[in-house]
């Protein structure tokens, strides 16, 4: 039998939450654009310049994978 969480527990988990989304979203936003730099960077040394990701599959990357990770932490507290 599972009993409900009292309300500041629950504001307390829904800040934390978000908190943990916000800061990973920061570091893969840091990682895409490191990786972006790289590719730029290797592009100039190659003959062929092609577009690698497009804007939209950024956001996906960006936003998707960081609540994916705070979905199945929030799952396992």
């Amino acid at each position: 039998m599972q009993t409900s969480r009292p309300p500041e527990v629950r504001e307390q988990i829904w800040h934390s939450c978000l908190l943990h989304f916000l800061f990973l979203s920061g570091f893969v936003w840091m990682f895409i654009e490191a990786v972006m730099l790289c590719v730029k960077n290797l592009s100039q040394i190659s003959s062929r310049k092609r577009d690698v990701l497009s804007n939209g599959f950024l956001c996906v990357i960006g936003y998707l994978v960081v609540v994916v990770v705070v979905c199945v932490c929030w799952s396992g507290s």
